[in-house]
């Protein structure tokens, strides 16, 4: 059965925590321009911080960038964006879920929330807990 993680465990939530206090080393720092999608505005030159597969920091270019284990991307002059949500979404009801991702992704969608009664009368227990594992496997949160 697929164990979605939605949320950090206690270890990654206290080695995040300690991150964005600078107490502990990022795992990745990406550097660029930040858009701020609540007001519009580019924030010049910004940090964002990744312990684990979680983002730790997000901010203003500060004195912790990183030490020597910590990988540095420079994305100077790009725009980093947060991923989208498609917040209401039927996947299987109008298009297969692997065209249906293959037409969000390109797009910024991350994550979809959906639910499966459409295909639910038509797949067994099994069947559905078949396609969720499937989709695990892509580079979405469903």
């Amino acid at each position: 059965m697929v164990q979605a993680s939605f949320s950090p465990s206690p270890k990654e939530l206290r080695n995040v925590s300690l991150c964005a206090l600078g107490e502990l080393e990022p795992d990745l720092v990406i550097r660029g321009d930040l858009l701020d999608v609540y007001t519009g505005e580019v924030l010049v030159d910004h940090l964002v911080a990744v312990k684990g597969k979680w983002i730790a920091w997000v901010g203003p270019r500060r004195s912790l960038e990183g030490g020597k284990s910590c990988t540095f991307l420079d994305l100077k002059n790009y725009i980093l964006i947060p991923g989208f949500v498609d917040a209401h979404a039927h996947l299987g009801t109008y298009l297969r879920p692997d065209y249906f991702l293959e037409a969000s992704l390109p797009t910024g969608t991350t994550t979809v929330v959906t639910e499966l009664i459409d295909v639910a009368f038509k797949l067994s227990y099994d069947d559905i807990l078949r396609l969720i594992e499937g989709l695990s496997h892509e580079s979405i949160n469903v």
